[in-house]
Parts: structure tokens; sequence; C-alpha cells
């Protein structure tokens, strides 16, 4: 048989404010620079585009930067989740995460 403790949290939330952003858990979403995000998003591509890893056709070397078979789903979780400076971004994302990308040793195929 085993024990269990109850824990009482005394936390008051507000309907306007966001519990599990409160408590410092989930998903990071404000960022102060751009590069900041970049380096965010590239380390959790896995999770965003729903892969065991980063694929390797992620790179290309048009105008889109990224390959456009990935783009829609970076470019939907970055609008949803992620902001810089409480701002939702619509610049050059994909020449930033590009060019960590390659310094990461990808290239395109």
């Amino acid at each position: 048989m085993k024990l269990v403790r109850e824990h009482i949290i005394f936390e008051k939330f507000t309907e306007e404010g966001d519990p599990i952003k409160d408590m410092g858990i989930g998903l990071h979403s404000d960022f102060e620079t751009e590069y900041e995000m970049d380096l965010w998003i590239v380390k959790h591509l896995p999770m965003i585009l729903k892969m065991d890893k980063i694929p390797k056709d992620i790179i290309k070397d048009d105008q889109s930067w990224i390959n456009r078979k990935y783009e829609k789903q970076i470019k939907y979780f970055m609008n949803k989740f992620l902001t810089i400076n409480g701002k939702t971004h619509d610049g050059a994302w994909r020449f930033g995460i590009n060019c960590i990308l390659r310094e990461k040793g990808f290239k395109e195929e």
C-alpha cells in the first residue's frame, strides 16, 4: 500500500490569466529577439512538425528558404503560440531558421 499526500495549492487564478503560463510551465511563447525565437523553433522543430527528428529536406535554396511542405506547419505554430515582445512575427523568419539549420549541418538535398 502506498500513501499519497495531497498538496493544496493556494493560488488565485483569474479568468483573464493563464495559469499554465503563470506557473512557468508549458510553451515558451514570448521572445525578445527574432534570433532567440528562431533558435527555439529549430530546437523544437520535431515537435512542431510532429516528427521524430528534423527532416533532411527541410532546407530549400529558393525564395522560401524552407521546404514549402513544412512551411505551413511552422507558420501556423508561430502565429498560434509565439511572439516577439508581445507581437506576432511575420517577417523574414524563414531566412533565420535556414541559417541556423545550415550551421547545424543541414543542406539542401
